[in-house]
């Protein structure tokens, strides 16, 4: 709102501007003002609630009210000077006077009507008003005009709260002696005027909890603040009294006002509804309860209201002014115990509250009356979670409640293999070319491993032994021997089919040691083997060459045992030829004879275990080790 540029500081200054309207030269500028507020309000009331006239024909009695009071209070009721002003500022500043204006009032009438003595106030009853802290008076009747000429006479508002002060000057506020004098003589005698004042007969739009909060933007103003309440309670009426389903147009309008924030999301109207509904009862505990609270503006009857404008409208103002009215509540004390006077002082009057049938009152409904303002003022106040701020969070669709669309199910994730996945390391799996993985590995046919070494039965854990290859040496010329069929060979190259026993348990990882076997008898020598070649590798080779080991190729862990013992073969002498396994009974040279432990599967390639595996003897041919 553009700066009106007219003084509202003080009672003195709200008298003065209202006088101006009333009796002054503003007199004659009070039909262009209250026309320029019209055309500003008319879409949001019914036409048959206001007619033009009507917004002047409501102003009249207030300004004729205020005009009495401020005649009986000076020696001089003057009104103020204001040049060059035009309608709008003139009805601008009618729109931030009334509420901060009503509220000193309110709390002039507290202080002076007996009445109120029961919640703390009517202590200036006996005051006297205009008289001064240093006038001299004769006889001996100690006249004086204590707390109520101290108001009148305050220039800054801050030990009442925030209200504003009265602003009066030495010998400005009329003494008078008696009734005679046309002025108030005590306190108690302004309660009729102000009570006038304060009349909500005739209803005043400039008086309007809608028009002084939104049309005149009065939410960085704390003394409208119970008015703000008020028109939070309008508003869930009208959206209370919406029975088509889902909001019909009202809804469409509610969801119109985003405005500036532009937010893509719809009210979820059956939230919507249900948290106004929540909220009208707690302004019903502030406001329609017998024996609660008021406040300083006037409400209208939805019957009589544009409603779906105004309820657009009001929800706009609430998204871009909730942090602001929420602060002014922060600002309200909780009441524990104490002075009532000035505790309401300090907490109710500034904000815009006042007191509803305040003369019906008992004493021992006072401490609860307080614990209700305060009780309800902290349930709407609370940040995200309060009352107001979760109102605007519908209205802005960032809260979903019972509309909210359920959340896509997370992406499934991908289970962890089982045991026996192929191309895992240690599974139990066949996989051509891997090592140490517990396969079978198929050998070239026709290859003789004459590999000198020792080898043990699998363990219980399961693990292979693999003899490692050493380098053979020139073996010594024997008899020639007859030729055997071979056998596959215990050793292979990566990518070929032979397949080599072996026992592994997904367990264990190492293999574990196993005692030696027994002894076993001396198998009879057979025949001369054939002469060793020179630089042989320790394989005999009846045909072609077989393919040699990989040099990269992994060994597995070696057994030995010891070279003394042998294992007793049932195969006939020299029918060995090439066999798998190591060579148990000969040294390096390989020149003695000796036997082979052949490691045989009794089940499929994969998924073994120790039971499926069985260990026979193999004689080999005496002299067939060649080098070793």
């Amino acid at each position: 709102m553009v700066a009106h540029g007219i003084p509202l500081n003080t009672l003195k200054d709200c008298l003065m501007f209202l006088e101006w309207l009333h009796n002054g030269n503003g007199r004659q500028r009070l039909e262009e003002v209250c026309r320029n507020l019209y055309s500003r309000i008319n879409n949001y009331f019914t036409p048959t609630f206001l007619p033009e006239h009507n917004v002047k024909e409501g102003l009249r009695p207030f300004l004729s009210a205020v005009s009495k009071f401020y005649g009986r209070l000076c020696y001089d009721p003057k009104p103020g000077t204001y040049n060059s002003v035009k309608e709008k500022q003139i009805a601008d500043a009618l729109l931030e006077c009334i509420p901060k204006f009503l509220a000193a009032i309110y709390y002039l009438e507290y202080c002076v009507n007996p009445t109120f003595k029961t919640l703390g106030g009517g202590w200036w009853e006996k005051n006297w008003t205009g008289w001064e802290e240093d006038r001299p008076y004769f006889w001996t009747y100690p006249k004086y005009g204590g707390d109520l000429q101290k108001y009148l006479r305050a220039q800054i508002g801050g030990e009442y709260g925030g209200l504003i002060p009265g602003g009066f000057g030495e010998n400005e506020v009329k003494y008078n002696p008696n009734v005679l004098h046309r002025g108030y003589p005590q306190g108690a005698q302004m309660a009729p005027d102000l009570a006038n004042i304060l009349s909500k007969g005739n209803y005043n739009f400039f008086r309007s909890v809608f028009v002084t909060s939104v049309i005149g933007n009065s939410a960085s103003r704390k003394e409208n603040t119970a008015n703000t309440l008020a028109l939070v309670r309008t508003f869930c009426d009208i959206v209370g009294g919406e029975s088509r389903d889902e909001g019909g147009t009202l809804k469409k309008k509610l969801e119109e006002g985003h405005g500036l924030i532009k937010i893509p999301r719809s009210i979820c109207w059956q939230d919507l509804k249900t948290h106004c509904a929540e909220l009208r009862k707690k302004l019903g505990k502030l406001f329609n309860d017998d024996k609660r609270f008021d406040f300083t503006g006037q409400s209208t009857a939805i019957k009589d209201l544009q409603q779906e404008e105004l309820a657009k409208e009001t929800a706009k103002w609430l998204r871009e002014n909730v942090t602001k009215v929420r602060g002014h509540l922060n600002k309200i004390k909780e009441y524990t115990t104490g002075d009532f006077g000035d505790y309401y002082t300090k907490n109710l009057f500034p904000y815009g509250f006042t007191f509803r049938d305040r003369f019906k009152i008992q004493p021992s409904d006072v401490p609860n009356l307080a614990k209700d303002l305060s009780g309800v003022i902290n349930a709407l106040r609370e940040g995200t979670n309060g009352d107001l701020d979760r109102l605007v969070e519908i209205l802005n669709g960032t809260y979903q409640g019972v509309c909210k669309v359920p959340e896509p199910p997370p992406a499934k994730v991908p289970e962890a293999p089982p045991p026996g996945t192929e191309g895992s390391p240690n599974q139990g799996k066949k996989s051509e070319g891997a090592q140490n993985q517990g396969k079978k590995v198929e050998g070239p046919p026709h290859q003789n491993n004459g590999q000198s070494g020792d080898t043990s039965p699998p363990s219980s854990g399961g693990k292979s032994v693999v003899p490692a290859s050493s380098p053979g040496k020139d073996g010594a010329p024997g008899k020639p021997g007859p030729t055997g069929s071979a056998a596959p060979s215990s050793s292979s190259t990566p990518g070929s089919s032979s397949k080599q026993a072996v026992v592994t348990s997904p367990q264990d990882s190492v293999a574990s040691p196993v005692p030696p076997p027994p002894p076993a008898t001396p198998s009879p020598a057979g025949p001369p083997g054939t002469p060793g070649k020179s630089g042989a590798t320790g394989q005999d080779l009846p045909t072609g060459d077989a393919p040699s080991q990989k040099p990269d190729a992994a060994q597995g862990p070696v057994l030995t045992l010891p070279t003394s013992v042998s294992t007793s073969s049932s195969a006939p002498p020299g029918g060995g030829g090439a066999v798998q396994g190591a060579d148990v009974g000969g040294g390096q040279n390989g020149s003695q004879p000796g036997t082979q432990l052949v490691t045989q599967p009794t089940s499929k390639d994969t998924d073994q275990n120790p039971s499926s595996v069985t260990t026979t003897a193999v004689a080999t041919a005496s002299g067939g080790g060649g080098s070793g």
